[in-house]
């Protein structure tokens, strides 16, 4: 995030925030839109929208966030897939030595498309039997805050049995 601050704010990061105008913020969203492109002005935007509030929020500044009321450049959607390729090379790649459960992390991860951060708060209470089909794996409250059902199948569970050996 600092770098994000430095590469972003630098030309309003020695004035003092009394002086930065709503005018100010606008004209740097246009600025870094033309040389970094739109989403990487929205973040900076954003971030320098963050900084104000939490300056509020702990009394350090007084004024209007020049950064609020700021419209964003719209965005698209990005998903984004790992080509049959690159799955290859990464899947080889784990299995040239890699520590255990970091390949058995990062192959789950492919497996099932679940955030980094549902795997690694994954309990065993939340997978349905492993002795009956279909076993599944209910993450009780996603980014979104509501639960999800993910589907394992056989490679997932062999992967998770031998983990339950280890432990």
């Amino acid at each position: 995030m600092i770098k994000d601050f430095d590469r972003w704010l630098a030309p309003i990061a020695k004035r003092k925030p009394s002086t930065i105008m709503h005018i100010d913020a606008e004209q740097l969203h246009g600025q870094i839109a033309k040389q970094r492109g739109e989403y990487s002005a929205n973040r900076a935007i954003q971030l320098a929208r963050s900084v104000f509030n939490k300056a509020k929020q702990f009394k350090i500044y007084q004024g209007e966030n020049p950064f609020s009321n700021l419209t964003l450049f719209p965005e698209e959607p990005r998903n984004r897939f790992l080509s049959t390729a690159e799955a290859a090379r990464l899947i080889n790649a784990l299995q040239d030595g890699l520590h255990i459960d970091l390949h058995d992390f990062i192959m789950l991860d492919l497996m099932t498309g679940a955030r980094k951060t549902n795997l690694l708060s994954m309990r065993w209470d939340e997978i349905s039997d492993l002795s009956s089909m279909p076993v599944t794996w209910t993450i009780p409250e996603t980014k979104n805050g509501t639960s999800q059902v993910v589907p394992l199948g056989a490679d997932e569970i062999k992967n998770s049995k031998a983990q339950t050996k280890k432990i």
